[in-house]
């Protein structure tokens, strides 16, 4: 019986694929050719100033370059509008469609990319456009969704700059707070440090003669961390941590925690210095390791090597 179903799929998966094969494409004044199946929409056609709902999917070559379908957010909502017959016009075959229909469009990949073909474009690939009808709105309908839509992001919008506000105050205080330890822990070990505006200290031991490193650079450094106990819980330079090779990043794109990115961009290449970091500009109330408990300030023994 399972034999029975299969071959029934394969065999309407065939003949549907066969009728596909067979609609020709049709093209327009403005060179799009294209194909419309299977014609089994329902209501009328979408007509000028007109909403709809549809899933695409672009394919180059025989690769997919995008699809609604994968990216999660459901079908796009477009506004259909008669254009002037240009050659990037599509409206005259979304006016032959309907709720349900779907087309397929052979596109002009000089119309598309103007020209310059990206490196994975193959002069003989074809730019392959399939859309999917979901739904067809009014000007009035698609109006109110977009409207809807707008607010929804608005308020998401807000209650995100709100949670925001409140990390950075939490911030601020615990900076602040730590302040004092930073201070003595200082005093204590007779360091010369500079205070940063964001609450972080750093000390330069042997000044490098490179220039400061900028963001976007691949740093390679030396590095010992610890707390401020002397606990050291990661080194590239103590074999006691495996991993005895220079450490490189990228700065200033967060790879690193925010103490890093800011600090070591103080820091001429050739350098070696001390970061002295507050648990919110290292990993906060996190806990990365066993040795780290949350709201640790770190110690960061660094030498930059390069900056490329």
């Amino acid at each position: 019986m399972k034999k029975i179903i299969l071959l029934a799929i394969c065999l309407v998966a065939l003949i549907a694929n066969n009728i596909i094969a067979q609609v020709s494409y049709t093209k327009l004044k403005n060179g799009i050719e294209y194909k419309i199946f299977p014609k089994s929409g329902k209501g009328e056609l979408i007509k000028d100033s007109t909403y709809i709902n549809m899933h695409y999917i672009q394919s180059i070559g025989d690769s997919v370059f995008y699809s609604t379908y994968k990216q999660g957010k459901g079908p796009a909502l477009n506004l259909i509008i008669k254009g002037n017959g240009d050659m990037n016009d599509f409206s005259p075959i979304f006016f032959q469609l309907k709720k349900g229909d779907s087309v397929q469009m052979r596109l002009n990949k000089d119309s598309i990319f103007r020209g310059n073909l990206p490196p994975f474009v193959k002069p003989s690939d074809e730019v392959i456009l399939r859309l999917k009808i979901d739904y067809v709105y009014s000007k009035a309908q698609g109006d109110s969704i977009k409207a809807a839509d707008a607010k929804k992001f608005a308020e998401e919008q807000a209650k995100m700059a709100k949670q925001q506000e409140e990390a950075n105050r939490m911030a601020a205080e615990g900076i602040a707070k730590e302040d004092v330890v930073l201070k003595e822990y200082i005093a204590t070990n007779k360091i010369n440090a500079i205070k940063t505006p964001s609450g972080m200290y750093y000390s330069i031991l042997e000044k490098g003669t490179g220039e400061l490193p900028k963001n976007g650079q691949q740093l390679t450094m030396n590095y010992t961390g610890m707390l401020l106990d002397g606990t050291k819980f990661d080194s590239n330079v103590d074999p006691a941590f495996n991993h005895v090779q220079p450490f490189t990043f990228t700065l200033g794109v967060g790879q690193v925690i925010r103490g890093w990115d800011e600090g070591i961009a103080l820091l001429p290449v050739g350098t070696k210095g001390i970061l002295l970091i507050p648990s919110p500009m290292a990993y906060g109330p996190s806990s990365p390791s066993p040795v780290i408990k949350p709201n640790s300030i770190m110690r960061f023994d660094v030498e930059v090597i390069s900056a490329k």
